[in-house]
């Protein structure tokens, strides 16, 4: 596997000709899910509360995405971490099958540049 492809084993056909990427459904232990390196976000402590108060009304509607080929999420870093501060066992995982190159891609726009969180400060500059 190159680190532009991901495994076509993995990838369906749908139609329309699109690549379904996603592979897998499955309850994960939240302490095991992977930060992603390149999430450029912090939340705030109000984006916290919001998205906590809304777990707690709703529940979860959406899975965390995470790249079966790295271990790493891709989407839903707030909510692992919410989970984790609730000590939740399992939360719902979709795992998609992408290489390191889509795997960025991806990142990018489910987390545009930081548009409604603050950019994570670079190492060693505080925080």
């Amino acid at each position: 596997m190159t680190k532009e492809t991901a495994p076509e084993a993995y990838v369906e056909k749908i139609a329309g000709g699109l690549r379904n990427r996603i592979v897998g459904h499955r309850m994960v232990d939240p302490a095991k899910l992977l930060a992603h390196p390149k999430s450029c976000r912090i939340h705030s402590a109000n984006q916290e509360a919001a998205v906590e108060r809304f777990l707690q009304e709703v529940g979860w509607v959406t899975p965390v995405l995470v790249n079966k080929n790295t271990g790493r999420i891709i989407d839903g870093h707030l909510r692992v971490e919410l989970a984790k501060k609730r000590n939740e066992k399992k939360i719902p995982v979709a795992y998609v099958s992408l290489s390191e190159n889509e795997e960025d891609l991806v990142l990018t726009m489910l987390n545009p540049p930081c548009a409604r969180s603050e950019a994570r400060p670079a190492p060693g500059n505080g925080r």
